[in-house]
């Protein structure tokens, strides 16, 4: 188990990706490109401003400081590289929570990973990954 290097994804990295439209300044970071086992990679990001939506219609500015997709739901998500991160906020509480509870990854869009985590956050939902 460990980091990989065959993933065109590296630690650091800052991307614009296909955000929900009223959110057109949101980008997302790679924090971690990890493989677990052989043929098998995940990509552990964050989020930045996006503006969820409480039930009583408040909007407020949120980043998603830890979250997993799969490489090939980040390729239909981002659109272009737009720099580079240092450091990468430390989200080693977040992972080690991720690793304990589920240990998996969404196979949606980014856009689509926010929608279903705004939903989950609003109505208090727990959310498992796909894997």
């Amino acid at each position: 188990m460990g980091t990989t290097t065959e993933c065109r994804y590296r630690p650091g990295q800052i991307w614009d990706y296909k955000t929900r439209p009223f959110e057109p300044l949101s980008t997302l970071t790679i924090l971690k490109v990890w493989t677990p086992y052989e043929d098998y990679v995940v990509v552990h990001i964050a989020i930045e401003d996006l503006l969820f939506t409480r039930t009583n219609g408040e909007v407020i500015d949120v980043t998603l400081t830890h979250t997993v997709i799969t490489p090939e739901a980040l390729d239909q998500s981002v659109t272009e590289l737009v720099g580079e991160s240092s450091p990468i906020p430390d989200f080693s509480m977040e992972y080690a929570s991720w690793e304990r509870e589920s240990g998996a990854a969404f196979e949606r869009t980014a856009a689509e990973v926010v929608t279903t985590l705004e939903e989950a956050w609003r109505y208090g939902v727990r959310v498992e990954p796909e894997q």
